[in-house]
């Protein structure tokens, strides 16, 4: 079984040190000489049940260092059944650059394409209706795209950190996605996406048929289009937005049960993913996660140095990678949290893993494929 153990860990090892090297790749990247050329952007945010969130998310939009005359805003209503409309209209009523509609179909990818089809902009640009914008956002994403050959543009995410414990754990847990995201990408095989923060040529769009063979599922509106976009461009023709001052902030899940219901949400997309590498890659982790747990709890049993040896690698490993992508996110990096995760981490993996390829989920009043 040591034997075992040691192979299981090895190969994670290398995983590690391969996303180390993406991530410094991506680090060392040179970025994009600034431009006069502010192209013409559309934001385009669809919401449902966001009263709440919105204000937030349109003053900073208003307060973007960006042109008013060169991007326009274009909210959509998916059938809200609170005051998210009408919140939305008295917010904007002074923003003639700002419109928002309502979706003749449910759902979000719905919602995305009807945007798309009335938009002006010669770039898309999505978030989410819970997300606090950096104002600096626009204009990063304006200088991403000096090169016609960039057809997608993939940026970061961070949850906000607030006193409580449980924000903390949810904003390292995620930090170690968009590690992830960046580092596959800086290496030519981008794994993972968030649609908070993403942006592509409305061209581009068309070209890959947008949401076209995947309309159905009910998530995976950034991660399905990307697939398309490096399959008929080439994986050069992502790129992550490397700029600290264009991480999206989103708030964390208030429970525990409405954050397994959204990750379990977000994992169900997976069983359709036909990306070989990524669907390994998720068979791996998931496998991984499992001889972690086995292999700590046989310490239970019988004391092992070897074993021993290997859980503080990981730690140590895990911790360095997820230090370095706090620091890029701006985000504090939580000891206390970190250690926790070592622990609730594989029990949250194992059970999401297998929960979403079983349970159905509900989301706003529907339910999730």
């Amino acid at each position: 079984m040591t034997a075992f153990f040691i192979a299981v860990f090895v190969i994670y090892f290398l995983f590690l040190v391969l996303m180390m090297m993406g991530w410094g790749r991506l680090l060392k990247s040179p970025l994009p000489q600034k431009t006069n050329h502010n192209h013409l952007l559309s934001v385009i945010i669809p919401f449902r049940d966001e009263e709440n969130t919105l204000p937030l998310l349109i003053e900073t939009l208003k307060r973007q260092d960006y042109p008013q005359a060169r991007f326009e805003v274009i909210l959509i209503d998916d059938h809200s059944t609170d005051d998210s409309l009408k919140t939305v209209k008295q917010l904007i009523n002074d923003m003639p650059n700002f419109k928002v509609i309502t979706g003749s179909l449910t759902g979000k990818k719905n919602s995305i394409a009807n945007a798309i089809e009335i938009s002006s902009g010669e770039i898309i640009v999505t978030t989410d209706a819970d997300c606090e914008l950096p104002i600096a956002w626009l204009k990063s994403i304006n200088t991403m795209f000096q090169g016609h050959n960039i057809k997608m543009v993939v940026g970061a995410v961070r949850i906000q950190q607030s006193d409580s414990f449980f924000s903390k754990l949810q904003a390292l847990e995620f930090s170690s996605l968009m590690g992830s995201a960046g580092a596959t990408l800086a290496l030519g095989f981008p794994t993972m996406c968030n649609g908070a923060n993403l942006s592509y040529r409305k061209e581009t769009f068309v070209d890959v048929s947008g949401f076209e063979g995947n309309e159905h599922i009910a998530s995976g509106d950034d991660e399905f289009l990307m697939r398309k976009v490096e399959k008929k461009f080439g994986a050069k023709s992502l790129k992550f937005l490397k700029d600290s001052d264009a991480v999206i902030t989103t708030i964390p899940q208030p429970s525990i049960k409405d954050f397994f219901i959204q990750r379990i949400r977000w994992a169900g997309k997976w069983r359709h993913n036909s990306n070989v590498i990524t669907s390994l890659l998720a068979v791996f982790i998931l496998l991984f996660q499992l001889s972690w747990l086995m292999a700590s709890g046989s310490l239970f049993f019988h004391w092992n140095n070897t074993i021993i040896m290997l859980l503080v690698v990981k730690i140590l490993m895990e911790g360095l990678f997820l230090f370095k992508v706090s620091v890029f996110m701006c985000q504090k990096f939580s000891i206390p949290a970190f250690l926790l995760l070592q622990i609730v981490y594989p029990v949250y993996v194992v059970v999401v893993g297998t929960l979403s390829n079983v349970l159905r989920v509900s989301w706003k009043d529907r339910f999730i494929n």
